[in-house]
């Protein structure tokens, strides 16, 4: 028990490491793109190296990297359980998935990259990422059967094990056709963008992701009542994604925007479902900065969708803010929350585990502050295009408060990766 113990401990300075390690790389990149834009003449010191081959790896580093390695934490907990060999196994999982998006981001720095949106492998990456990600679903699979002989595990779990290896073992073959430049998902013909059918799907999966998460940690739960009723809207929705129009469906149409417009309710009952378990001391901010997040994420999706607001705003900043309320508000809240509760075995207070009252200040203010800037910006750009170009004072206003800001959130990711960093020293 108490070599378990000591894992789960071990686990969480070591996911939290590579994760906070991706997310100082992404920030500083992202950074630099900010002052890229405020003074262009930078480029010339930069040579081949452009605007155009930082942007996919500023996006594929922060998704990949930041937004997914807590997940293969979670992954790593659920089935990396004991043996001699449970930190190497770690280690070599994380450090393989490390390793693709490093071959990654030599190819985008070098002019390999698809063109499509956080799908950007191309050339060599397209394969060695997917097969990264393979070895690290070997790991998985290889102790999944070493539990089939652990009596500590019930034979539902078990069952639910094997069901989450099949699953997973779809996403490299999905990442590697996904990626190729002849693939293209359905287009909203009015827009050119997302359709309204396809943003519902890949928003509910990512609440059924947030949603087994506690079962998946092992939590207790304090009530029934808004665990079924969270389920059964789920389910609700799910019934009626399969009843609106699929397909290069228009936003103009209803039934797309009713589609879109349901995930508002499930704001509330999501709220109520992640209260009833029993989350760290630690977790509690995060959590509450979660939601606050994810209904600001919902209400400007649909807002944004509508006919008229999106023909202002496709293609500008404003869709750069609706990324970055996604990925710097709702994701990096969820993955602190996952951090919280990797370690087993002690209360924590948060302060050791989660980057104390500072980082989390500093974060969320500076995201918001950003979100709110390329919105402004977004909602010029639609206005007046010209805005984009040229010595504008706004614009130029703009791009530096986003610049501070991007300071800002680097400046908490690079403390955070300094103190999991001594934490692992220190070990």
């Amino acid at each position: 028990m108490e070599a378990q113990v000591t894992g789960a401990r071990g686990l969480q300075r070591e996911v939290m490491l590579f994760s906070f390690g991706w997310l100082t790389a992404a920030n500083l990149v992202g950074l630099l793109l900010s002052l890229l834009l405020l003074f262009p003449g930078l480029g010339s010191l930069l040579g081949p190296v452009t605007y155009g081959r930082l942007m996919p790896l500023h996006m594929e580093w922060h998704l990949y990297g930041w937004c997914s390695l807590p997940l293969v934490g979670l992954l790593l907990r659920e089935f990396i359980r004991s043996g001699p060999d449970l930190r190497s196994n770690r280690r070599f999982a994380l450090s393989a998935w490390s390793l693709g998006l490093l071959v990654g981001g030599a190819g985008f720095l070098t002019a390999h990259a698809s063109g499509k949106l956080f799908l950007s492998w191309s050339g060599l990456s397209r394969t060695f990422f997917p097969v990264a990600l393979c070895l690290v679903w070997s790991v998985l699979a290889t102790h999944w059967i070493r539990n089939l002989n652990d009596d500590g595990l019930s034979r539902s779990r078990k069952a639910a094990q094997a069901v989450l290896l099949l699953v997973l073992a779809t996403i490299p073959f999905a990442l590697y056709f996904s990626s190729s430049r002849s693939v293209y998902p359905p287009v909203n013909p009015s827009s050119g963008g997302a359709t309204g059918h396809s943003l519902l799907a890949s928003t509910l999966g990512l609440v059924g992701v947030f949603a087994a998460t506690p079962m998946l940690l092992g939590l207790r739960r304090r009530s029934s009542a808004a665990f079924r009723w969270l389920w059964l809207v789920y389910t609700g929705l799910w019934i009626l994604y399969l009843f609106i129009h699929h397909g290069n469906a228009s936003n103009h149409e209803m039934n797309q925007v009713i589609g879109l417009g349901s995930l508002l309710l499930l704001v509330p009952f999501l709220w109520a479902y992640l209260n009833i378990w029993s989350w760290p001391a630690g977790a509690l901010p995060w959590l509450k900065a979660f939601i606050f997040w994810w209904a600001l994420l919902t209400l400007n999706g649909w807002v944004t969708f509508l006919p008229g607001v999106l023909d202002r705003l496709k293609f500008t900043n404003a869709l750069v803010a609706h990324a970055h309320l996604a990925m710097a508000g709702v994701v990096t809240a969820f993955s602190f929350i996952l951090f919280s509760a990797l370690e087993t075995g002690r209360a924590q207070t948060g302060g050791e585990a989660l980057g104390g009252r500072a980082g989390f200040i500093a974060w969320n203010s500076a995201c918001l502050v950003m979100v709110v800037i390329l919105f402004l910006q977004g909602w010029r750009e639609g206005a007046e295009p010209e805005v984009v170009f040229g010595r504008d004072g706004w614009t130029t206003f703009n791009y530096t408060i986003r610049a501070l800001a991007g300071l800002v959130m680097f400046g908490a990711g690079a403390a955070w990766f300094w103190k999991a960093f001594k934490g692992v020293e220190k070990r």
